[in-house]
């Protein structure tokens, strides 16, 4: 009899154990997933501020071209 009791108890420990160990599982796989969603904005974030920069130095660029234009338009006339 009392080896039935240690068996029912053992088994009580190993249902425990499978279920902290799941618990435990499916806490990491949360928090990978939270770490990897953050990762993913903030490479979009620095994707558009990469963006944005390389708009902000095209746009500069096409600026001195019209003005360099504009000085050798007027150096002609």
């Amino acid at each position: 009899m009392e080896g039935s009791g240690v068996g029912k108890i053992i088994e009580e420990i190993n249902k425990g154990t499978a279920q902290k160990v799941s618990e435990i599982e499916a806490g990491s796989a949360n928090k990978v997933n939270f770490i990897m969603k953050h990762f993913e904005q903030l490479a979009e974030e620095n994707a558009e501020k990469i963006r944005k920069q390389g708009d902000d130095e095209i746009s500069v660029i096409k600026r001195q071209i019209i003005s360099n234009a504009e000085i050798e338009a007027k150096d002609k006339i």
